[in-house]
Order: structure tokens, then C-alpha cells, then sequence
């Protein structure tokens, strides 16, 4: 005789026992032979449902592993990253859900999967300066969770930084800033001012060096256009002006060690003075050199002068300084040798200057 055992939809046949004794849990028993009583009784529970847990090591779902489940129940999961990682994604079944923190399988009626996928955490420091100011790397960094970053602080000539800003609070003017360990959003902010303007050092290097006469010579000669600052440095006699004067009281000043004694004052006394072009002569095509010369060399120490020439028959070359002259030639306009100069020492020619054409 053939025994089916049945169980409903929802149902499971748990175990089987025959005469007390379990035979498992089966659909049919057979029995053979009969020559005596039997019993057999069927007993059943809930279908039971398997959701297999898996995620990366930068993270955990729980509960984990393999999940039993009763048919038609509700099974929460929470999905939860290491710090410094945040929720990439979560899949279920194999089909994304998004990074979502918690997953919740309702009326479970079937066997499950669920993945989580974690990423390292990035943040944002937004790095930003005044005008005049750098800071590098600049703009909006990404940093990975945990990792530190360093920013590099640092203004343009003739500017300061006054003082910097990390997430609204002031660390001072500090030249380096480094967040370690990042495990939020930041924000830094370079603040820059006017440094005081040094006479005499137009550069801006902090120091007043002959480099700055032959800026200012520069300047006088129309070879480059100064800056705001520039003007403010370069005029040492206070004049209101740039002038090849201001060149000659830097030029005297420098002793051996080309630095400018602070404090110094210097006298500049009128004096008329003729110049004149030096007798020269040449052949048609041949380059030669005109001296430009003063009748009291005892006493010019600086000045600024313009040569005109006939453009259609001669090209200026070059222009040539003399022993203890600071010469700025500037031949860039056919027709016209602006030259710009400063002396230092006593005289040993008359010749300020050398050009040829």
C-alpha cells in the first residue's frame, strides 16, 4: 500500500513516522507485506526559504551568511561600510538597489541573494585665495577617507599672506597646511594684503640690489611699462616720478656687498651739463660707433636723453655702456636711441655711452 503525503502551497512535510520511528521527510511510504497494524503520521511545518549574504571585505550586511526564512515572512538586512568607505551598491537577486543603508525582502516565497559592494569614502576640500594669492593644489580636491593633504601656500610680489582660513577659523599665516586623516568636507582660504613698499626694491625681492637700477633704467628707456607698485618703489627721491635719478641714488648706494645701507639719504645737486655726439665717420655699408659724451662728467651721475636719425639711411644697432655706467639703450623706434643711465665712481672718460649704426 502506497501512502502520498501532501502538504498545502505554504506548507513543507517536516518528518514521517512510522510506528514512532522517523523515516525523514517524505511524500510517500510504501508499505509491504502487511500482516499487522500500522501508524504513520506526517508532520509539517512552514516552507523554509534560503538568502545567501555576501559583501566586500570594506564592509558587512547582517545577518550574514545563509539566512533561513519562513515562507511569507519579512526578512530585514543592514548593510553598514568600514570607516573611511561608503555603500557603492547593493544587489539583489543580481539586479542593483542602489546604496542603499537597509534592504527588506517581504513575503519571502522563494530562495534570495544579496551583495553589498563598498568604495573608499572621497571628500572635498575646497581650496580658494584673494587676489594676489596662490595656493596649490587650488580649487575643489578630492581626498580619499583617512588619507591626509597638503596645501602649499604663497603670494605674488609686493603682496603678504595676512592669514589663512580653515573651515572659518583663522591657523595664522602659515606657508603650509596639511588635514590629516580627512573624514570630511573642508574648506581653506588664503587671505592676502598690500606689503609695505620697500623704495628702491622694484623687484620685489625684499632687497634693493642693482638689479632694481636697471629695472628702473628700463623703465626710463621705455623698454618695459612699470606696475603700480613698481612706481611706488622706484621713485627713492620722491619726486612723484621714475626717473634715471632714482636708478643713480640705488647704483651709488650698492657698497661691495650690493645691498642698499637703509635709512640713507642722498643729495642730488642741479647742475647744467652739455652733451654731445663724439666726431665718427665710415663707408657706406660698414657699421661704426658714435660716442655720446658730456663736458663735465665730474658731476653727471644720471640722466635720460633721445637721439633721432635719419632712419632711411642709417639702423641703429646697438648701444654699449662705458666703465662705471649703467646703460639701458632702447632702439625698438626706427629714427630714435632712448638711452637711460646712472654712474658710480669717479669719471675716468667723458663718453657716457656707445651706439652703432
Amino acid at each position: 500500500m502506497v501512502i502520498l503525503i501532501t502538504p498545502n502551497r505554504v506548507i513543507r512535510v517536516a518528518d514521517v513516522l512510522v510506528n514512532g520511528a522517523s523515516v525523514g521527510a517524505v511524500t510517500n511510504y510504501v508499505f509491504t507485506n502487511i500482516t499487522t497494524n500500522y501508524t504513520i503520521v506526517a508532520k509539517f511545518a512552514l516552507k523554509v526559504y534560503n538568502i545567501t549574504v555576501t559583501s566586500d571585505p570594506n564592509g558587512k550586511i547582517e545577518p550574514s551568511g545563509t539566512v533561513k526564512v519562513n515562507h511569507g515572512l519579512d526578512q530585514v538586512f543592514n548593510i553598514t561600510p568600514n570607516p573611511g568607505y561608503v555603500i557603492s551598491n547593493v544587489f539583489v537577486d543580481g539586479m542593483p538597489a542602489g546604496p542603499v543603508s537597509s534592504y527588506i525582502f517581504e513575503s519571502v516565497d522563494s530562495d534570495h541573494t544579496i551583495r553589498a559592494i563598498f568604495e573608499m569614502e572621497v571628500f572635498t576640500i575646497n581650496a580658494m585665495s584673494d587676489p594676489h594669492g596662490k595656493i596649490s593644489p587650488l580649487g575643489q580636491v578630492n581626498v580619499k577617507g583617512g588619507d591626509d593633504q597638503t596645501f602649499i601656500i604663497s603670494s605674488d610680489l609686493w603682496y603678504v599672506v595676512e592669514d589663512v582660513h580653515v573651515d572659518g577659523k583663522s591657523v595664522g599665516p602659515v606657508k603650509t597646511y596639511t588635514f590629516t586623516k580627512v573624514s570630511s568636507n573642508h574648506e581653506i582660504h588664503v587671505k592676502i594684503r598690500d606689503s609695505a613698499v620697500m623704495k628702491g626694491d622694484v623687484n620685489g625681492s625684499g632687497t634693493v640690489t642693482v638689479n632694481d637700477a636697471i629695472i628702473l633704467l628700463l623703465i626710463v628707456a621705455g623698454i618695459i611699462t612699470p606696475t603700480e607698485n613698481q612706481i611706488k618703489a622706484g621713485d627713492v627721491n620722491n619726486d612723484g616720478k621714475i626717473g634715471a635719478d632714482d636708478a643713480l641714488i640705488i647704483f651709488t648706494s650698492l657698497g661691495p656687498g650690493l645691498a642698499a645701507p637703509p635709512g640713507k639719504d642722498f643729495v642730488v645737486k642741479d647742475n647744467i651739463i652739455e652733451l654731445m655726439l663724439g666726431e665718427a665717420c665710415g663707408v657706406t655699408g660698414e657699421t661704426i660707433t658714435v660716442p655720446v659724451k658730456a663736458d663735465n662728467m665730474a658731476v653727471l651721475g644720471s640722466g635720460a636723453l633721445c637721439i633721432s636719425y635719419d632712419d632711411m639711411v642709417l639702423k641703429a644697432i646697438e648701444v654699449s655702456s662705458v666703465s662705471d655706467t649703467l646703460i639701458v639703450g632702447n632702439i625698438s623706434e626706427p629714427g630714435k636711441i632712448n638711452i637711460a643711465f646712472a654712474r658710480s665712481g669717479n669719471p675716468s672718460t667723458d663718453t657716457i655711452a656707445n651706439y652703432k649704426v
